[in-house]
């Protein structure tokens, strides 16, 4: 049913302004190849509360994740802007670093991390205290900022190390979302 659902969501493409906008708030969303389907969760939640969402990707359409492709048809999403346009991201109030699979051969958020532009990107809008938010691997991205140096950090022990290295506190799988300053 979830995979029935996601590829009902997903056929609408990214772009979405909510019904009725709350908050007047604008929200940039990062969309790594292999996207996962936690998107369309986050997604719906983030509208919900009145939040403008424009996503942005490395490349004019994103593939997602292996397992949820065939819903789809294979379509990849078709993003709003691309990153490299972009000079700084200091027009939204937030960032959010869409879910990745880890579930696949594809190593989540390569792309993004192998990208110097948007790497430097993100790490201006964490310098202007812009919220940055990651979830599951995508922790690996504000890691390779050296940003999670002292902070708690919940998320798979397939990258502990990789989250010890950067200086987190590695705190596992069954713990609340660590909110700290703007990340």
């Amino acid at each position: 049913i979830l995979m029935a659902l996601a590829a009902m969501v997903i056929m609408t493409g990214c772009s979405h302004q909510p019904q009725q906008q709350i908050n007047g708030k604008r929200i940039l969303a990062i969309v790594p190849e292999g996207f996962g389907i936690n998107y369309f969760l986050l997604r719906d939640a983030l509208e919900q509360y009145g939040y403008s969402i424009t996503c942005a990707g490395l490349t004019d359409t994103v593939a997602i994740c292996e397992p949820f492709s065939v819903p789809r048809g294979g379509l990849p999403m078709t993003v709003d802007t691309l990153l490299s346009q972009m000079a700084d991201i200091s027009g939204f109030d937030a960032i959010v670093l869409l879910t990745s699979t880890q579930f696949t051969d594809r190593e989540p958020f390569a792309d993004i991390i192998g990208d110097d532009h948007t790497m430097r990107l993100i790490a201006g809008a964490a310098s202007k205290d812009i919220p940055v938010f990651a979830s599951c691997a995508g922790v690996r991205v504000l890691a390779a900022l050296d940003l999670i140096n002292g902070r708690s950090i919940t998320g798979s022990a397939r990258y502990q190390q990789e989250f010890e290295a950067a200086g987190g506190i590695f705190k596992g799988v069954d713990f609340a979302p660590q909110i700290i300053g703007n990340l």
